[in-house]
């Protein structure tokens, strides 16, 4: 375009906000982006903000209704305040000439500065693995994610085809095809020739038909397969499958490095994106994690040794330093945010009810209480959660912040437990009290007097004291430490 020509542009500058800069759903693509005109566009006022509230805005319904225009502004981003006008008079040929500088709409926040809102260790290392693993904005998971990022397909990754999110390689690629396959009902559809060997084992269902695609298998980038697949990656369907395989790969990791004796939350999720790489077979590297997180040191020195030990003794350190380098980075700005302030948070703790608790068991919810009814029986004054429980291994933690206002382990004169056993309550500070009974020996991690936050682990699921099986004997009280103030806990739980 001449733009030293005068007659190039209209004479009116209109503001405009930016809506899609997926530039993949242009035909004409280079430097456009969607924009939406509300001084005049007065037929998608109506529609604007429902649009603007989709997570999946290039194949929501409404998306080709807005225009394309061309930029001379790089890097917009959805949401932006522009300054447009008409090219030549036209009313249907749109540029954008520049940012409106003066609105806090468009002084985004720095792509390298991480401030995620979660505050589970699943949460907080998601977006740190998919930026890894695809290049995404580390505060873009899990709603701002675009469809190139969802139908990435790399035909030889280091001898082995990789696809999606997070480049799942060989037969793990498969699983995820598989995966999708049972969810997205339309999933054929997306396969312009049927007569590939992959489309016929996942028509089939067969799991075990993933041997066939490990390492040796590959494909021609641009080809009709490859193609084929990146349709199938690209659905509303396929895309929540990914993020859920996703969340489920990185979750198995925390558990994994959990159960191993790793509590530091900054290295659990340092060393989960070394597990994302290479998988869960790290005795080592897991072993030395879990030593350095008993050390008795505070959780920024205790990562700072694992980092170190790492940079001397992962072979792989320096073929990933930039990725190495990018996760600490990251894990540190979490730190100085606090969202480790109290350390030893659980992964998987779920979202909050209405009034404001959490499970109070890591991974699991309200159907893990055997006794739906409250009170179950005369005398009992919380619930039991004993469904899908690991005796030593599940982690019991704060449904909400507060103070430890008692942790002691009830025994009697001969050393037995006795009552509830080992035994925490906490002060939320609002009239509400929290107990969590019959934990496993020694497995206290709080202390009386000590403030915690919601997630924090208080200890492990046992069975001390008066029970008879593994469980957790919940309790909300409305007064300081006796049960006699027992409340319904059913009200508070989500």
């Amino acid at each position: 375009m001449d733009i030293v020509n005068r007659n190039s542009y209209s004479n009116i500058v209109f503001y405009a906000i930016v809506v899609n800069v997926d530039t993949n759903q242009d035909p004409s693509g280079l430097n456009r982006v969607q924009i939406y005109i509300p001084s005049t566009q007065y037929e998608l006022n109506n529609i604007y903000e429902t649009y603007m509230n989709s997570a999946n805005k290039s194949s929501n319904s409404d998306s080709s209704k807005f225009p394309w225009a061309k930029s001379l502004v790089k890097d917009l981003k959805v949401g932006n305040i522009v300054y447009g006008t008409n090219i030549s008079n036209a009313g249907d040929q749109y540029i954008i000439l520049g940012l409106d500088a003066y609105n806090t709409k468009n002084q985004q926040a720095d792509s390298s500065i991480y401030s995620v809102n979660g505050t589970d260790l699943l949460s907080l290392a998601m977006p740190i693995i998919v930026h890894n693993e695809v290049g995404i904005d580390v505060n873009a998971w899990p709603d701002n994610i675009s469809d190139s990022n969802y139908k990435r397909v790399l035909g030889n990754d280091n001898g082995a085809w990789s696809i999606g999110l997070i480049q799942w390689n060989a037969s793990r690629a498969y699983d995820l095809l598989l995966k999708i396959s049972n969810n997205d009902t339309n999933w054929k559809s997306a396969w312009s020739n049927q007569n590939y060997d992959l489309f016929k084992d996942l028509s089939t269902n067969s799991s075990s038909a993933r041997s066939k695609y490990g390492k040796g298998f590959t494909i021609a980038e641009g080809s009709d397969l490859c193609n084929c697949i990146q349709n199938m990656l690209s659905s509303d369907s396929a895309k929540s499958t990914q993020r859920d395989y996703a969340s489920e790969d990185t979750q198995s990791s925390i558990t994994t490095v959990q159960e191993k004796g790793v509590s530091n939350p900054m290295i659990t999720i340092f060393l989960v994106d070394i597990m994302n790489q290479y998988g869960p077979n790290l005795p080592s590297t897991i072993s030395n994690a879990a030593s350095i997180s008993s050390n008795g040191g505070d959780i920024k020195s205790q990562f700072d040794e694992f980092v170190n030990y790492c940079q001397n003794n992962l072979g792989s350190y320096n073929t990933y330093i930039n990725r190495r380098n990018t996760t600490k980075t990251y894990i540190e700005q979490l730190y100085e945010q606090g969202k480790f302030s109290s350390g030893g948070l659980a992964g998987n703790l779920g979202s909050a009810s209405a009034a404001g608790f959490i499970f109070p068991v890591a991974g699991l919810n309200r159907d893990s209480i055997n006794n739906k009814n409250y009170p179950s029986y005369k005398g009992h004054t919380g619930v039991d959660v004993n469904r899908g429980v690991q005796e030593g291994v599940s982690q019991i933690v704060a449904v909400a912040n507060g103070v430890v206002a008692q942790s002691v382990a009830l025994k009697n004169a001969n050393g037995t437990y006795r009552s509830y056993g080992e035994y925490v309550t906490i002060d939320h500070q609002n009239g509400l009290y929290t107990a969590y009974c019959h934990m496993y020996p020694n497995s206290r991690k709080v202390s009386t007097g000590q403030t915690v936050q919601q997630g924090q682990i208080l200890g492990l699921l046992g069975t001390t004291g008066n029970s008879s099986g593994p469980h957790l004997h919940f309790e909300v009280r409305s007064g300081r430490n006796s049960s006699s103030s027992a409340v319904n806990p059913l009200n508070y739980l989500p």
